[in-house]
């Protein structure tokens, strides 16, 4: 049995999990076939780079970078250029076009050929942004209680065939102590925003909110981010907005990634773990993901 290595290009940290009743058990795991790992999201602004390694053994812990490869890349099903290694990714010289199709294939000596292959969405039309810092307080199970504040969102959409959504929102503020800035990610709380609630994601504390047009009634739909408040006590900070529009590839992934670190690192069963969640991959004959987006950014300057 062999674990993945999934790195994080972004918004991704995977965690040890803590058990506080354990039992030793002596377990065999077969030697099976080493696949490579594929990870690369890319974006319409910038080069592809991917990062190639391999699989290890369940009880093994690492990155093993694959320096040795040949990356080809093609476009809408032609050959386009084969990728260049340089510390620890392999780079592009062209860019992906929106509407575009891509495809890598990736082998290494003493490896099966890999492949994958996404479609580069369109940008995405964030009309507005209103920031609405502590509008509503929740309490929570231990009888404290939190402040909650909120993101709104007006974004345009055709309504013509299904797209897919990513919003996260993260808080720069300044630190007095250390004199430099800091960006920190929110923690969201649950609301009553249907199309947020509807991929029922809330509970397993993502990284990020993701969703898609499905239940839009409007080709300007609203959308409602809550979060808690937990801002430092710098009284002006920026809130910035990352909204993107986003491949089903890269929606799959991100779905399953919050699920799999949920239960990973969920330890509340006392006589045992729940069952893991398995990421999504898209990698033929192999593991990881090759998935595309597109992304703007909204920043609210906000004085106490």
């Amino acid at each position: 049995m062999y674990k993945t290595n999934s790195i994080a290009l972004f918004f991704i940290g995977m965690s040890m999990i803590i058990v506080s009743c354990t039992k030793t058990v002596d377990y065999h795991f077969p030697e099976n076939e080493k696949k490579l790992v594929i990870n690369s999201f890319f974006t319409s602004d910038s080069t592809f780079m991917i990062l190639v390694s391999h699989t290890l053994p369940i009880l093994q812990s690492g990155t093993p970078i694959v320096d040795n490869a040949e990356v080809k890349l093609y476009e809408n099903g032609v050959f386009k250029e084969n990728l260049s290694y340089s510390n620890d990714f392999y780079y592009s010289v062209s860019k992906p076009v929106i509407g575009n199709n891509y495809k890598i294939e990736a082998t290494a000596p003493n490896y099966p050929q890999v492949s994958a292959n996404d479609t580069m969405p369109d940008n995405p039309q964030l009309l507005q942004t209103e920031f609405i810092k502590d509008f509503d307080v929740v309490t929570e199970n231990d009888g404290q209680t939190e402040t909650i504040s909120r993101i709104k969102c007006l974004i345009n959409d055709n309504l013509q065939i299904k797209r897919y959504y990513e919003i996260v929102v993260y808080i720069r503020y300044w630190g007095d102590y250390s004199q430099q800035f800091y960006i920190d990610r929110v923690s969201y709380n649950k609301n009553n925003d249907e199309i947020i609630n509807n991929e029922n994601l809330i509970d397993y504390y993502p990284d990020s909110i993701i969703f898609t047009n499905e239940l839009f009634t409007s080709n300007q739909q609203n959308i409602n981010v809550d979060f808690f408040s937990r801002i430092t006590g710098d009284p002006n900070f920026q809130v910035i907005t990352v909204f993107r529009q986003v491949s089903k590839t890269y929606f799959d992934y991100r779905k399953s990634l919050t699920l799999h670190e949920y239960f990973q690192n969920n330890d509340d069963e006392i006589w045992g773990s729940p069952a893991p969640v398995d990421l999504f991959t898209n990698i033929q004959n192999g593991e990881g993901v090759f998935a595309a987006y597109n992304e703007v950014r909204d920043t609210i300057n906000y004085q106490n």
